[in-house]
């Protein structure tokens, strides 16, 4: 099955949360929900690359990265960064 050439890429204009150096996490959060749930963008392509949301069963923010995405660990240490920022949000300090 062949993709759209717009899978994987923001459609919809999304709201900024935080900038990094190689992605910019957007909220794409619906209307009514509690928990934040942020979309990672690639700043190079544009692309969607990850997605960090809240996690019911653990009772804490997650990261759900996209299929054959490769991530440094300089990426992930942004990635723990953001979740961290959304825990103090949410009132929960270092869970």
């Amino acid at each position: 099955m062949t993709r759209p050439p717009w899978h994987g890429k923001v459609q919809m204009r999304l709201e900024p949360y935080a900038e990094y150096k190689y992605f910019d996490a957007m909220d794409d959060t619906p209307a009514g929900r509690k928990t934040r749930r942020l979309n990672l963008v690639n700043r190079n392509s544009g692309d969607i690359i990850g997605t960090v949301s809240w996690y019911a069963s653990w009772r804490q923010y997650c990261f759900f990265p996209e299929p054959n995405t490769v991530w440094s660990d300089g990426c992930l240490a942004d990635v723990h960064d953001l979740m961290g920022k959304l825990r103090s949000e949410r009132g929960h300090g270092n869970e």
